[in-house]
This record gives C-alpha cells, sequence and structure tokens, in this order.
C-alpha cells in the first residue's frame, strides 16, 4: 500500500503541475489578450491621429494656396497702383510744363507789347541778324 500512497502522491503532483501550468497558460492569454486589446487601441488612436493629420495637411494646402492668391493680387493691386501714380505724375508734370510754356509766352508777349515801336522794330532786326549769322556759322562749317 505504500506505493499506492507514494503512485498517488506522484499522481497528485503531477495534477498539481499540471494545474499550475494550466493557470501559468490561461495568465499568459489573458496578458496576452490585454496587450492585443491595447495594441488595438493603439492602432485606432494612431489611424485617428493619422486622418487627423491628413485633414490638417489639406487644411494647411488650402489655406498656402488662399496665401499665395492674396500675395499675387496683393502684387497685381500694387502694381496696377504705381502703374497709376505714374501716370498721374506724368500727367501733372505734362499740365506743369505746359502751363509753364503758356505763362513764359503770355509774359514775352505782354513784354513785347509793353515795348515802344522803336524798340520792337531794333529786336527784330537783332533776331534777323542773329538768324543770319547762324546761317553763316553753319555755311563757314560745311566748307
Amino acid at each position: 500500500m505504500a506505493e499506492n500512497d507514494r503512485h498517488q502522491h506522484e499522481m497528485a503532483l503531477v495534477l498539481e503541475e499540471r494545474s499550475d501550468e494550466q493557470d501559468t497558460i490561461r495568465h499568459q492569454i489573458e496578458t496576452t489578450k490585454q496587450k492585443i486589446t491595447q495594441f488595438k487601441h493603439a492602432i485606432e488612436t494612431f489611424d485617428a491621429m493619422a486622418s487627423e493629420t491628413q485633414k490638417l495637411q489639406q487644411k494647411l494646402t488650402d489655406l498656402e494656396s488662399v496665401r499665395s492668391e492674396e500675395n499675387m493680387r496683393h502684387a497685381l493691386e500694387i502694381h496696377r497702383m504705381k502703374k497709376e501714380m505714374l501716370e498721374l505724375r506724368q500727367q501733372i508734370e505734362d499740365t506743369f510744363r505746359k502751363s509753364l510754356m503758356d505763362t513764359d509766352r503770355i509774359m514775352k508777349q505782354n513784354a513785347f507789347d509793353a515795348l515802344t515801336d522803336e524798340s520792337k522794330t531794333a529786336l527784330l532786326a537783332n533776331a534777323k541778324l542773329k538768324e543770319e549769322l547762324a546761317i553763316q556759322d553753319m555755311g563757314t562749317k560745311n566748307l
């Protein structure tokens, strides 16, 4: 009977070892399931982040496009304004030049009208002499 007790004792030890191994395996399975759940959650989080990143990238691209269009519009507006300012400046200069020439002509006419007849005749004769001298000078240079 001692052998039977020993045999039963060994069987109890084997069963206990087997039960311990099964508990260890169950624990490993449970731990693995928890890790799988954590990985699935991490994947969902990463997918959500990737989706949000893609949306933000699209928003950024759209905003850069709008900014580029605004820069172009701004540059064109500045160019238009500078061109308009140049044209206005030229118009003002032309008007001022014409006004100066008109004023000069009127002043010369008034001065000429204020001269006596003798002074007018002398002035015209002087102008004719200057013209003749200029023609003679050209003729001399051509020879």
